[in-house]
């Protein structure tokens, strides 16, 4: 291993495992997102899945997800997808895991938000650490569960 795939003595997940738990996560808020709609205003999932995308609902979205990291991160130091494939994140800075509910919580409204505009996905290619956009904003690393 060179020292651009390790830190504090974790190996750093990869862009595809990443890209994976991205998937999970997503498809896990879609199914809380869905419930919630069906429970607040009884839309069906045709109904629900054409919706139009604004500024409304990119919001929405956001703090539907502070909410799912808010629950995921003190259980899990990362989200459902994480859990799923043997990561999880830790702080930049100290190396400990990430498993505060609102600094989990700060980390998923930031990723579902500029998920929005494409950014995260297009750093992560470019960055050594394989760090996202949202990853260098909360200062976290994706790391291989020890």
């Amino acid at each position: 291993m060179n020292e651009h795939t390790k830190v504090f003595n974790y190996k750093i997940a990869s862009k595809k495992k990443r890209f994976y738990a991205f998937m999970l996560e997503l498809f896990f808020s879609l199914i809380v997102l869905f419930a919630l709609n069906y429970l607040f205003y009884q839309e069906d999932l045709d109904t629900f899945l054409d919706a139009d995308t604004n500024l409304y609902s990119i919001l929405l979205n956001a703090v539907a997800a502070f909410g799912i990291g808010a629950a995921c991160y003190p259980l899990f130091s990362g989200n459902i997808g994480h859990r799923i494939l043997n990561i999880k994140v830790i702080d930049a800075k100290t190396g400990n895991d990430f498993n505060n509910f609102f600094e989990g919580g700060i980390r998923e409204f930031v990723k579902n938000f500029l998920s929005n505009f494409i950014l995260p996905v297009i750093w992560l290619f470019f960055d050594k650490k394989h760090q996202n956009a949202y990853d260098k904003v909360t200062n976290t690393y994706v790391v291989e569960r020890k």
